[in-house]
């Protein structure tokens, strides 16, 4: 009897090793992603940006600003998919302005620009929407809380009110969620 037991205690030992193993594997793949999340306001200011970006284009226009080492990306990706699906009907225009030069996912987007930084962005993502006219409407978050998620952010609010003929201008604003810190010319 005694090889019987030793085989199940080992088999036993075995799994409770690989439980073990699997279990830690994927708490330390998500902690090291995990970041206070109180710590993590960024300060938008629309009239830096005012001065640095312009469009010259007669349509509403979408600014998305991304920077692919950021794994917050992987939250605003569903919300940023779901905005160009909605409203890529009313003649929005999408544009993406990258830092770096690695590839991005540009699909759904009319136009995308490289940088070596974003001077004026404070954190990625981030967004920007200028009106009809060419005038800066929002700067900011998608929206706030620890994911993006699409019904409760400030772009849909901000492009709704522009569908109907309102010019909100909500161009400096503070968001709490998950940012990635950009190097810019405050720091």
């Amino acid at each position: 009897m005694a090889p019987k037991n030793t085989k199940k205690t080992v088999a036993l030992a075995t799994l409770g090793l690989w439980i073990t193993v699997i279990i830690g594997g994927f708490w330390w793949y998500e902690i090291r992603l995990i970041q206070p999340f109180l710590n993590n306001v960024a300060l938008f200011d629309g009239q830096q940006l005012k001065a640095t970006y312009a469009t010259t284009n007669k349509s509403i226009t979408l600014m998305h600003f991304v920077d692919p080492d950021c794994p917050c990306n992987k939250f605003n990706q569903p919300h940023l998919k779901a905005l160009q699906d909605h409203y890529r009907k009313q003649n929005i225009r999408f544009v993406a302005w990258q830092r770096g030069v690695q590839a991005f996912q540009a699909d759904g987007f009319d136009e995308l620009n490289h940088s070596a930084q974003l001077p004026h962005i404070p954190a990625t993502p981030a967004v920007a929407i200028w009106s009809s006219e060419g005038e800066l409407s929002y700067f900011g978050p998608y929206s706030s809380g620890l994911n993006c998620a699409l019904g409760e952010g400030f772009a849909e609010t901000i492009l709704d009110q522009l569908g109907q003929g309102l010019n909100p201008k909500v161009i400096n604003t503070t968001g709490v969620g998950c940012f990635c810190p950009t190097k810019s010319i405050y720091t």
